[in-house]
């Protein structure tokens, strides 16, 4: 069976995503990888439409030699799905941004129906964790959603992180994402005052309003930004870090995300330190240690550091990530979909 996956369309000449474009068509892990373009502001409600025909006509036009492929989409306009008829398609949820529309700048009530829409036509729903899966299920998801959440890439290709890290005292924490207002600064200021170095890969986002409280933490040179880095570099970093961190405040969004960081950190050998997240719960994984408050936060630091420094640590995280990567989550996708057509 034929699966491709349709990613997000973007923007032609470069805009609305830092670095390279991925090759429109490409294999990966035995699926079809397609990555439509569209015009510049491709999503806002006139051309939302032409968007949507042309990411369907691409896909048709990729798949004009498999007679019925399926088509997994993970953020798709309604009429693409239509237009994609009679294929079997999956809808894969990775965010609730209904809760998170004001992060995107997209009016709430036109994402729910877009989401509502979707979860009607589609032949398969999964999502990423169990929050996502209730919310599938009030929406009108008019099949059971199976949670799939993201994967890891073990044993990365890594780049040497020495000259980035000539100035960062040991013992390190590592932050890879987005400085936001989905991240909890007074935990990353605790993890600060406990001795620790926070290295964070990203960059800050302009509409954060947390500054005046973050910028302490930098003046203090405890907190290092190291900005966006290549994913070798990434690899490097963690491979040279001590703890990874996942700071996030309690929101509707966070609860019902699965941050990738999560299990990158594990495939690195990483211990975790984060915040009460039911994703972090869900999957419980070893060597995470959650802290419900700041006060909290120096105890689990000291049991990460122990377990950073003992050599079970790494064949414990090892074992565990071997059952989380990224061909055994698409190798889930394929038989959903497999499943779905020998059902219809």
């Amino acid at each position: 069976m034929d699966v491709v996956y349709v990613e997000p369309a973007v923007p032609l000449f470069g805009l609305g995503r830092s670095g390279p474009h991925p090759s429109r068509v490409r294999q990966v892990d035995g699926l079809l990888v397609v990555s439509p373009r569209m015009l510049p502001r491709g999503r806002r409600s006139g051309l939302s439409l032409l968007t949507a025909l042309w990411t369907a006509a691409v896909v048709r036009w990729v798949c004009r030699s498999e007679p019925a492929p399926s088509v997994l989409v993970t953020a798709a306009h309604p009429l693409t799905v239509r237009a994609l008829r009679p294929w079997r398609t999956e809808l894969l949820l990775k965010d609730d941004y209904v809760a998170g529309a004001g992060l995107i700048n997209v009016p709430a009530r036109r994402v729910e129906r877009h989401r509502r829409a979707l979860l009607g036509l589609v032949d398969v729903v999964s999502v990423v964790s169990p929050v996502l899966a209730r919310a599938a299920a009030s929406m009108g998801a008019r099949t059971p959603a199976h949670v799939i959440p993201p994967g890891c890439e073990p044993g990365a290709h890594s780049a040497d992180p020495a000259a980035l890290l000539a100035d960062v005292s040991a013992p390190r924490a590592v932050f890879i994402g987005m400085v936001s207002d989905r991240i909890d600064v007074e935990l990353l200021g605790a993890v600060c005052a406990a001795g620790v170095t926070v290295c964070v890969v990203g960059r800050q986002q302009t509409t954060f309003s947390s500054s005046d409280s973050w910028a302490p933490h930098l003046r203090s040179g405890r907190i290092k930004l190291l900005g966006e880095q290549p994913p070798a570099v990434v690899a490097g970093l963690l491979r040279a870090s001590d703890v990874g961190l996942l700071p996030y405040v309690a929101s509707a969004f966070n609860d019902a995300s699965f941050p990738l960081k999560l299990l990158e950190y594990l495939a690195a050998g990483l211990p975790v330190v984060s915040t009460d997240l039911p994703a972090v719960q869900w999957l419980d994984a070893p060597h995470v240690h959650v802290v419900r408050s700041a006060d909290d936060v120096g105890e689990a630091l000291r049991a990460a550091l122990d377990g950073s420094s003992s050599p079970g640590t790494s064949r414990r995280l090892e074992q565990f990530v071997a059952a989380h990567t990224w061909r055994v989550r698409a190798q889930a996708h394929l038989a959903l979909l497999a499943a779905s057509g020998s059902d219809g």
